[in-house]
């Protein structure tokens, strides 16, 4: 890792741990060795175990139960079509599997994806030094915000680099996430 790099993330605060999604020799707070990342996965799996068999039988005897499919909610009272924008960063090798298979895949390193609640977020995230000598495209998706709060870990990416509000969502959540997400990923072209 760069010299600046590493020095602008020891000023933030950041521990090395590793990263395989960086390539070889890269060191950056992130990957299985970080807890945070542990934690957001353990809890994204645990809460889909302990609620998918619930939340299945539920939106499959609710959603439309009444022939009419406009106007429905979740008992939340949030309309079943609400959707929030994600924003992600990918690497060439992301964007050509998002190209070629529609989704963004599983993590190499297990430990689920990240997105950002706002674009600026993703851009603050590219202008890292970490990311300097990386080409890097901006893409969006829509998914149901229902999905988001009952599968996604919520939290604050911080420091001038950081995508600030985003989410996580463990590999075992993803397929899903794939599956109920409005249209294709885009890209976001500058």
């Amino acid at each position: 890792m760069p010299g600046d790099a590493k020095a602008v993330l020891t000023a933030q605060g950041e521990t090395a741990g590793s990263y395989s999604d960086l390539g070889p020799g890269a060191t950056v707070q992130t990957g299985l060795k970080d807890p945070a990342t542990v934690a957001a996965s353990l809890f994204g799996i645990g809460r889909l175990v302990w609620r998918l068999p619930a939340l299945l039988a539920q939106g499959a005897a609710a959603a439309c139960a009444d022939g009419d499919c406009t106007n429905e909610v979740t008992a939340t009272g949030e309309a079943i079509d609400d959707t929030v924008t994600l924003y992600r960063a990918v690497r060439p090798e992301e964007l050509n599997d998002l190209l070629r298979f529609g989704d963004y895949g599983l993590s190499p390193s297990g430990a689920g994806k990240y997105f950002a609640l706002t674009e600026q977020g993703v851009r603050d995230f590219i202008q890292s030094p970490l990311n300097a000598d990386v080409d890097m495209v901006l893409t969006k998706i829509e998914v149901p915000i229902s999905f988001v709060r009952r599968f996604g870990f919520l939290f604050h990416d911080p420091g001038t680099y950081g995508a600030k509000d985003s989410v996580h969502f463990a590999d075992d959540v993803l397929p899903y996430l794939y599956e109920i997400m409005k249209g294709l990923p885009q890209i976001i072209l500058d």
